[in-house]
């Protein structure tokens, strides 16, 4: 289900926060997008009583 449509959010971290997750991130060899779609697939997973709720 791929899909060309980008979705962007913008937040702040402090520098350190961003210096470690860019540490964690190259070790592991890894994208913040994957980090970002893997945490918001969870949420959508926990909640999909809300998405499935068709009596609201």
């Amino acid at each position: 289900m791929k899909s060309n449509r980008t979705i962007q959010k913008k937040f702040r971290i402090d520098r350190n926060t961003e210096k470690a997750l860019k540490k964690i991130l190259s070790n592991n060899k890894i994208t913040f997008q994957y980090v970002m779609e893997s945490l918001l697939r969870e949420y959508i997973y926990k909640n999909i009583n809300v998405i499935t709720d068709t009596d609201k």
